[in-house]
């Protein structure tokens, strides 16, 4: 069954391959592929529908080259390694009737899936489930060093950070941590609280900022490095 998303589009079959177009307020017409394989099109609204056909045999070459390249990346991230609290656990599929969800076994993340779940929606799904688990953790660690630093945090929140682990606005006394923590060893999650807590006092990186660390974390220094070789 096609998901909104399809719904709302038109279905456009050209020498057997289906595709989905969608007319905008837009001077060109645009083709892409989402993580599925699914072909989308991006189309001025004047467009007659001999010209988006026309397209898609132009680019025909290309789009099943660049349908090959999806499947081979979705093959490569179903057979990846998946990292929870700096454990490694492979992926399995598990197909449900009902809600969707994530369960961690021994050495296995298992995802109970309905039939035909896209892989954007699966992976907003780890995604949640990630936030959870580092929700979970995050308020005893704060905790624990606003007490050894003598801080107080006023808030506390989790994004989607691509260059930094953690971030500290000493205005507002508010702590900002990188969803991706939750894939790291739990010594290294809580360097990166030390480090956001140890900002309250000092907000530069300088001298009296490391000799925080180095008295309350003598071995920073390799948690450190660890997180800089699993970000490099």
């Amino acid at each position: 069954m096609p998901d909104k998303r399809q719904q709302k589009a038109r279905l456009l079959q050209v020498a057997g391959l289906s595709c989905y177009y969608q007319r905008q307020r837009r001077k060109t017409l645009c083709i892409r592929l989402d993580a599925d394989g699914d072909v989308w099109i991006a189309c001025p609204w004047y467009l007659p529908e001999f010209f988006i056909r026309r397209a898609v045999e132009e680019r025909f070459a290309w789009i099943q080259e660049r349908r090959r390249q999806v499947q081979q990346s979705s093959l490569r991230r179903a057979e990846a390694l998946f990292f929870h609290l700096g454990k490694a656990y492979r992926v399995q599929h598990k197909a449900v009737v009902g809600r969707a969800r994530v369960e961690l076994q021994s050495d296995l993340l298992l995802l109970h899936l309905p039939e035909g779940t896209p892989r954007s929606a699966e992976e907003l799904l780890v995604q949640r489930w990630q936030r959870r688990e580092l929700q979970r953790l995050l308020p005893d660690l704060i905790s624990r060093w606003e007490k050894k630093l003598g801080v107080q945090v006023a808030d506390w929140g989790i994004r989607r950070m691509r260059t930094r682990w953690g971030t500290c606005n000493t205005t507002a006394r508010r702590l900002w941590f990188r969803l991706a923590l939750i894939e790291e060893p739990l010594d290294c999650i809580e360097y990166v609280v030390a480090h956001e807590c140890a900002h309250l006092l000092e907000r530069q990186h300088n001298a009296r900022f490391y000799a925080l660390l180095e008295s309350h974390l003598p071995y920073w220094r390799e948690l450190e490095r660890a997180l800089q070789q699993r970000d490099s």
